[in-house]
């Protein structure tokens, strides 16, 4: 990585800017017009391994908004301090700061939100990639006495309640492809070539999964899904099989052959 662009920021941060204008050539956002001057409605989240006030500085230097959440990362941000003042702050509270660091020259926003007793959580931001006002509370699910589940509506910022909504996308997606799919425990190997490859097809049977759900929310579950697309597969090799000429092999008794089969 030292050898990569950006690499005077540190590793994390140009990385995240690496990602930033890869995204650039992928995808075209409209943009808006803020007193004649035209700004873009890209809007980037980033986990606790991306954030930072580094990174968050230099996508908006780039021209982008972002949200990241700040924990190990937290050089050059108010975490400490806020943490102590929060202390004795009950659920559904948070402060909002604004600063222009002198190094970057870029507003930045950091909001500390208690969302229970204990929780506190640290995020930096550039300014205007969200609002700080109450948006779509936090429902904390809870058991009472009896067993029962209880839920409580938690107050916390619109920009907060957008970045959860997104936020959690990349764990979804493992999610349906390592524990519903589960194709590297049905497909057990010690090759890693063959653990690889079934790897990459799961990625691929999940996003295609994922795009059908997403143009109708009622269709068939991952696994379902899975089952239709192999039997087309199969399908599809039965209708071929008498287009492809049979060709006649013969093997050498000083070679050995290796066959992988789907049963």
């Amino acid at each position: 990585m030292t050898t990569k662009e950006h690499q005077v920021l540190g590793s994390t941060a140009a990385c995240v800017l690496r990602g930033v204008q890869a995204t650039e050539k992928l995808t075209r956002f409209p943009t808006v017009h803020d007193e004649g001057e035209e700004v873009s409605q890209r809007l980037y989240y980033g986990d606790s391994w991306f954030g930072s006030v580094k990174a968050v500085a230099a996508v908006a230097q780039a021209g982008y908004y972002a949200c990241f959440i700040i924990k190990t990362g937290h050089s050059r941000s108010p975490k400490a301090w806020l943490e102590a003042k929060m202390k004795d702050y009950p659920g559904g509270t948070w402060i909002t700061l604004e600063a222009t660091p002198m190094k970057e020259n870029v507003p930045l926003i950091c909001i500390r939100y208690k969302y229970n007793k204990k929780k506190v959580l640290t995020f930096v931001m550039s300014k205007g990639a969200g609002k700080s006002t109450d948006g779509e509370p936090y429902e904390a699910r809870f058991p009472d006495k009896y067993g029962n589940v209880c839920v409580r509506l938690v107050r916390r910022p619109a920009i907060l309640a957008n970045y959860f909504k997104y936020s959690n996308y990349v764990d979804m997606h493992n999610q349906a492809r390592q524990f519903d799919l589960a194709l590297e425990k049905k497909w057990i190997t010690h090759n890693a070539y063959f653990r690889l490859y079934t790897t990459m097809v799961g990625m691929t049977v999940t996003d295609t999964w994922k795009i059908l759900k997403k143009q109708d929310s009622s269709h068939s579950s991952i696994t379902e899904f899975a089952d239709i697309l192999a039997q087309d597969m199969l399908d599809h090799a039965q209708s071929l099989k008498g287009e492809i000429p049979e060709v006649a092999e013969t093997i050498r008794p000083d070679t050995s052959s290796v066959v992988f089969g789907l049963s």
